[in-house]
């Protein structure tokens, strides 16, 4: 595969690429926007364009079919792309897969406390939401959904329990060290014996928090080789996760107890004595605090990484620093799908979103659906094939993130809904796929952007399917990238041009 360089793309009316195959039918554009921590520019065109040639090829066995890989410019934007031609029975379709690339707009941009405080307040707002009724502004009123209340509470209540518990012993690990070295070894509660007994504490969250290590690290591996998962590693994997949630709980209670009982017993001046270090911490003991230490190292990278990303673009919404880079990360995807629809001459496009990358997905497609109403830029709606999330938090961040509708609020939240066309009105809407698991915590089927009672609906609400192969806890979130679930009815909705209603 020769990838070749800056070819030139004028309007849409003079599109012209030098290609070794003959002219397809068609032409379609699939424009992906990333998720969280996806750090690598091109991985997603490459993760895409892999899964659409394994379904085409598998759908056409026998041929050759090869992607080209191409800078191109469209307009003002220089673009990478990767080129497949897909055979079909109604004539070749030649697809081009984009990415909206905004990793970098987040790097080093939102501290610990910050993400920190965003989690505990999203758990804090899902509890007290869940025991009122919900509502949303949709298709000109207010829809009112049911809500599993007492399950939606306890699997709140367990979340800030257990976030809560890792702060806590993080921070008493970080307070004793500082005692100790403020105290130059001198300390009527840091003692050997009260170390000891917080070390065995620890081992309540250190070893189910290894063997969740090893089950997630085994997971991966099954799912790199794309093989089904055994029912032994599922099981092995529930177990350990839910040693790892007591583990933390049960562990964070034991210091606590162990602490309170060393605060209320503390020495007497003459029996403090200056405490050297390995008189305070013995070998193992030590091992396992540097344990503590390299894990928490290794867990503050992945929250800022990851959970990170997630508070920078949906605090968005109310934090005016984290609105201004929100609004970056549109511009970036949005730029980008503007210059595809504006100078690449397609037939059809299909936005593509994971994770994140899904809300941002619908936010860009929302803006280009008002760029189309009002007046620059032309046949968005007519010109997109589909919106296909998949792993998606979309219902989560409507429910626990969007401010949230009330009565008193009909003109707010009609201005915001206009901002919004896909809720707007159905006659907005593309086809509308997402492809989710139960087995995802950050996915789900989603059910806050529809209402049955308005015209339309059969034919425009949200496809939810469930991803049969991803059955593994978590990892279950990356899995889809290799999924048949997910590139069959893709490569579906590229290769034709119109479906019966009610079909994905």
């Amino acid at each position: 595969m020769k990838p070749q360089v800056c070819a030139r793309v004028g309007t849409a009316h003079d599109v012209h690429v030098p290609r070794e195959t003959s002219t397809p039918a068609r032409r379609v554009a699939v424009i992906v926007c990333h998720g969280m921590g996806q750090q690598v520019r091109f991985q997603t065109i490459d993760q895409v364009a892999h899964g659409l040639l394994a379904e085409a090829r598998r759908q056409n066995a026998g041929r050759t079919i090869e992607p080209t890989v191409r800078l191109v410019r469209l307009g003002e934007r220089t673009l990478g792309r990767a080129e497949i031609v897909v055979p079909h029975r109604g004539g070749d379709v030649h697809v081009d897969v984009y990415e909206g690339y905004w990793a970098p707009l987040t790097e080093g941009q939102i501290a610990l406390w910050q993400v920190l405080a965003f989690l505990f307040k999203a758990g804090w707002q899902g509890s007290t939401t869940a025991v009122r009724r919900f509502q949303r502004y949709l298709f000109g009123g207010f829809v009112t959904y049911d809500l599993p209340s007492m399950r939606l509470v306890g699997e709140f209540a367990l979340a800030l329990a257990v976030l809560g518990s890792l702060v806590f012993i993080n921070a008493v690990q970080a307070s004793i060290v500082a005692a100790w070295i403020a105290g130059a070894g001198a300390s009527t509660w840091v003692t050997p014996a009260v170390v000891e007994r917080l070390s065995h504490d620890m081992l309540f969250l250190v070893i189910p928090a290894a063997l969740l290590g090893a089950a997630a690290w085994a997971g991966t591996r099954v799912q790199a080789r794309g093989g089904r998962a055994p029912a032994a590693l599922w099981f092995g994997l529930w177990i350990a996760i839910v040693l790892s949630l007591s583990g933390a709980i049960v562990s964070a209670v034991q210091i606590a107890r162990h602490l309170v009982q060393a605060a209320a017993a503390p020495l007497a001046a003459a029996d403090v004595g200056r405490w050297r270090l390995q008189d305070l911490v013995r070998w193992d003991d030590g091992l396992l605090w540097i344990g503590v230490a390299a894990a928490t190292v290794i867990a503050r990278w992945f929250v800022l990484q990851y959970a990170g990303d997630v508070a920078i673009y949906l605090s968005g919404y109310r934090v005016s620093r984290f609105a201004e880079l929100r609004d970056r990360i549109q511009d970036v995807c949005c730029g980008a799908a503007r210059a595809v629809y504006a100078h690449g001459g397609y037939d059809q496009h299909v936005l593509v979103g994971h994770s994140l990358g899904s809300v941002v997905a619908y936010d860009v497609l929302n803006r280009l659906l008002v760029d189309e109403q009002c007046g620059t830029l032309a046949d968005v709606h007519a010109r997109t094939r589909a919106l296909v999330t998949f792993g998606s938090p979309l219902d989560k961040t409507a429910y626990l993130f969007r401010i949230q509708a009330s009565a008193g609020a009909d003109i707010r939240e009609a201005l915001a809904a206009a901002t919004q066309p896909l809720i707007a009105d159905y006659a907005n809407r593309p086809v509308w796929l997402n492809v989710w698991s139960p087995a995802d915590p950050i996915s789900a089927s989603l059910d806050y952007y529809d209402d049955p009672r308005q015209p339309g609906y059969r034919r425009g609400r949200v496809r939810n399917r469930r991803d049969p192969q991803a059955i593994l806890p978590v990892l279950a979130h990356t899995s889809y990238w290799t999924s048949p679930a997910l590139y069959r009815p893709l490569l579906r909705l590229i290769v034709t041009e119109s479906e019966a209603p009610g079909r994905a």
